[in-house]
């Protein structure tokens, strides 16, 4: 399993690790967000090098988007006001208690283990909408995508469905991070291995577990990431590398290269500028501080040492 190296606390900005990505990397890193209530996050500083495309369906949720929008935000960020689905046309979307629990497909009634997980019936549906959706591969024909970097989907128990509506497109896509449930939550909805087995059918690795919900040790659901495990394209690879060291996955953005051949000295590159922004400024300094003291240690050493010689010479 990837180990994830979080950001310190006190983080800076992103300078020297854009510096690095502008300079080592074909711009822009293309990235596909399904389900964007609450915004778009992954990125921060990042965005300014992507081409974003969100999608909230639920008119409130993208209304909220829509304002949360600036004048810099809106040169990167393109929302769109459809679901994702396995087949364009309009799909029903179930609208529950709670709207991040909102999905394509009908919440089934709580079993005895989801109680115990959630006690506010927020899997209730509240109301049904006709929505309008679209198919990945029919979206990427209309943007003109030849690639996504990095595709997120948290719709709820739909995501497969999503991905198998991409078709053979989905060999484009560099790195997915997708919310599964090991439980079902959904009517029909598909788990954790068949999620697995469908993407590992086009060439992709899982690596890692994020956040996710568990019960008396027994996972609920939580957000996996995969990654292409052969990369034919040395623009995507690089790419791909730069998400997950801005993610913090050092360890698997090494080996991503180390396995395609690409020179460490470019792995190097990327990841010490992005440990240069994300290292407090008194750990630099302690740095300093703690490097100059050794030289000094060393150069009183070196003195002793010369001061005995001469005294035995005498």
């Amino acid at each position: 399993m990837a180990k994830r190296t979080p950001a310190a606390n006190g983080a800076g900005k992103d300078r020297h690790f854009m510096q690095a990505c502008h300079d080592l990397l074909e711009l822009p890193i293309v990235s596909v967000d399904v389900g964007a209530d609450g915004g778009v996050r992954e990125w921060g500083e990042l965005a300014t090098l992507c081409a974003i495309h969100a999608f909230e369906p639920r008119q409130n949720s993208f209304e909220e988007l829509q304002r949360s929008l600036t004048e810099r935000s809106q040169q990167y960020l393109k929302i769109h006001n459809t679901g994702l689905a396995r087949t364009t046309g309009r799909h029903r979307l179930y609208v529950t208690r709670i709207p991040q629990a909102s999905s394509l497909r009908k919440p089934k009634p709580a079993s005895l283990l989801l109680k115990r997980w959630r006690q506010d019936n927020g899997f209730d549906v509240t109301q049904e909408l006709e929505v309008d959706c679209i198919s990945l591969a029919q979206f990427v024909q209309e943007e003109n995508l030849s690639r996504i970097d990095f595709l997120k989907l948290d719709t709820q128990g739909s995501e497969l469905d999503i991905l198998r509506g991409g078709g053979d497109f989905l060999r484009e896509i560099s790195i997915i991070k997708c919310e599964v449930e090991f439980v079902q939550l959904y009517e029909g909805q598909p788990l954790f291995d068949e999620v697995v087995g469908t993407l590992a059918s086009y060439g992709f690795r899982f690596f890692a577990f994020e956040e996710g919900a568990e019960v008396y040790g027994k996972k609920i659901w939580s957000d996996c990431m995969f990654v292409q495990s052969k990369f034919t394209d040395h623009g995507r690879l690089m790419r791909a590398a730069a998400i997950l060291i801005h993610i913090g996955y050092y360890e698997e953005a090494l080996w991503l290269l180390v396995d395609h051949g690409v020179p460490v000295e470019m792995y190097q590159r990327l990841a010490n500028a992005r440990i240069e922004d994300i290292t407090p400024a008194r750990a630099k300094l302690w740095k300093v501080f703690r490097g100059s003291v050794r030289r000094s240690l060393k150069a009183i050493g070196v003195l002793q040492v010369a001061r005995r010689i001469l005294n035995s010479t005498v």
